[in-house]
């Protein structure tokens, strides 16, 4: 019996040791795994951290493709004008997209939500509407150009991205002021409403920007 508790206590001893070093291990796990999320954590963290990509709708249906002879800032004159005959001078502040070829309605929507804060008739336009948008929160003014002015809503009309808000002009009408029958659309980047559909100098254009990076 001299022998038993000695053994006893050595026994208990060696015990309490094993279950402290177990108990400090699965600390040691649970605070690596909170400080080290998985990599679909980190993922999911990226994904909500970086800002959405803003999607702008096309003024028109094949807006891009449809750009083939009056690009946003060419330089047109009576002489080089791929429009034959032409009555403006400058660069150009916005981008055409031609629709000659098309018979019947060309729908014109709203590339994105806005209010409208110009309809009406315009000389060198035929109908124009202008609507404030934002664009990487600023605001912009999309100016649609070439419109029936019959077909436009009235100002202050606020519209969501998609949206009918005019129906493209005939050419060689007063719908269009007497020019073909195409769209102009400009994005200007400044605090006011800018109706020059081109400028005399080239460093005149920084008021506008180029309507294409809006899908870039």
């Amino acid at each position: 019996m001299k022998y038993v508790l000695p053994i006893a206590g050595v026994v208990l001893v060696f015990l309490g040791i094993w279950f402290f070093l177990k108990k400090d291990s699965s600390n040691s796990t649970l605070t690596e795994n909170q400080s080290s999320p998985t990599p679909q954590a980190t993922r999911m963290n990226t994904l909500t951290t970086q800002p959405p990509k803003e999607v702008f709708f096309e003024p028109v249906e094949g807006f891009r493709e449809r750009i083939t002879k009056k690009p946003f800032g060419i330089s047109i004159t009576p002489e080089n004008s791929p429009i034959q005959p032409e009555r403006f001078r400058g660069f150009h502040t916005g981008a055409d997209s031609e629709f000659e070829d098309v018979e019947g309605d060309v729908v014109v929507r709203a590339v994105a939500g806005g209010t409208i804060v110009l309809a009406r008739r315009v000389s060198g336009y035929g109908g124009v509407v202008v609507i404030e948008h934002l664009y990487q929160n600023k605001k912009i003014f999309a100016l649609y150009g070439h419109l029936d002015p019959k077909s436009i809503p009235p100002i202050n009309t606020t519209v969501t991205q998609g949206q009918q808000i005019g129906i493209l002009g005939d050419g060689g009408t007063e719908e269009t002021d007497g020019e073909r029958k195409h769209l102009h659309f400009g994005v200007l980047n400044k605090d006011e409403v800018d109706l020059r559909g081109y400028v005399p100098e080239e460093n005149e254009l920084v008021g506008w920007m180029n309507p294409l990076d809006l899908y870039r």
